[in-house]
């Protein structure tokens, strides 16, 4: 999958604390979103944030 460079790098700066990982369940299933999502040029802070932390503050859990 092609992320455009602009979300990559909106992810690694200042969206860092405001976008998390979701799926197009049923249409696209979980293994296969993690598969493409894994080589996302993130940086190693970013990825806590957007596999976790940022879904937890938004559903406040």
């Amino acid at each position: 999958k092609h992320y455009p460079q602009e979300i990559i790098y909106y992810m690694n700066t200042r969206g860092a604390d405001k976008v998390f990982f979701a799926t197009a369940y049923p249409i696209i299933d979980f293994r296969r979103a993690m598969t493409e999502v894994k080589d996302l040029p993130l940086k190693d802070n970013v990825w806590p944030k957007f596999l976790r932390e940022n879904a937890k503050k938004v559903f406040k859990i």
